[in-house]
Order: C-alpha cells, then structure tokens, then sequence
C-alpha cells in the first residue's frame, strides 16, 4: 500500500536506509506538502510528493544548469540530496537570514511584482540554499552508482 505521496513502506525503509548512511540523526518522515522539506535544527526530514509537477521541475532543472557544479543527474536524487544537504551544511545565522529572505521573496510574488521564475531563482540563490545543492550534486557526483541506484530501487 502506498502513501498519499506514492511511497510505498519498502521505499520508505530504502530512503531512511540511504539517508541515515550520510547522516543517521536525521527522522524521515512523510510529509504534508508536494515538495520534499525539512525542519533544522531537529533533524526532521520530510517527504513530498514521488511524482512532482513538470513546470517545477523544469524552472528548478533550469536554475541548478546555470550553475557551475552542474552536470546532468536524476533531479528527484538532488531533491533529496538537497534537503540533507541542509542538515551537512547547516549554519543558524543563515538559515534565519533565509527566512526572513523567503519572506521577502514571498511578498513579492504574492504582490505580483516577481513571477513564479524569478522567485525559485532568487530562492536558491540564497547561501544556505546554494550550499545545499552544490553538496547534493558534490554528494551524487561522489556516490554516482549509489544515487543511480537508489532511484532504481525506488522507481523515480
């Protein structure tokens, strides 16, 4: 049976399994949103959906091939990289600093005067945000057989 999320229980014990190899501090747990997120500093991890939407997809895709540590890999991997990339890289002054800049960029889309484009490229544009991506591709370029096969395992 699977999850609202389409995770089944065997994917979830292959996903806690690989996450707990880089960090086993960190509880993975399903979440309540379609992106996957997580909570610092209480190392909570949080499943989004198995299936994301193509337009996010595509504008994420579009920023991380702008940057220099690109190179071509299972998005769906990076997310997920991504996030633990948050708990290995984490610095409290920034992560507050990002959320008061989240708030700001918030504003402004809901003001209508960034679109959705600009606001997920200011987003990772933040330190914190940027540091945990350039460890998720660093982390998959390291452990390429391991990431590719997850995916497998896992079917995204």
């Amino acid at each position: 049976m699977k999850n609202w999320c389409g995770y089944s229980k065997q994917d979830l014990k292959i996903i806690r399994d690989f996450v707990h190899e880089i960090n086993n501090e960190i509880i993975v747990k399903i979440g309540t949103s379609k992106n996957w997120y997580c909570v610092l500093p209480w190392y909570k991890l949080y499943l989004g959906a198995k299936k994301q939407e193509k337009w996010i997809e595509e504008i994420r895709f579009n920023w991380c091939k702008k940057q220099d540590f690109y190179f071509q890999a299972n998005m769906n991997i990076i997310s997920l990289l991504h996030e633990i990339g948050h708990f290995q890289t984490f610095n409290l002054d920034e992560w507050q600093e990002r959320n008061a800049q989240e708030e700001y960029l918030q504003d402004l889309y809901c003001e209508g005067k960034i679109d959705i484009v600009e606001l997920n490229n200011r987003y990772f544009d933040l330190p914190n945000e940027y540091k945990a991506t350039k460890w998720a591709f660093e982390y998959y370029k390291a452990n390429k057989s391991k990431c590719e096969n997850l995916a497998k395992l896992i079917k995204i």
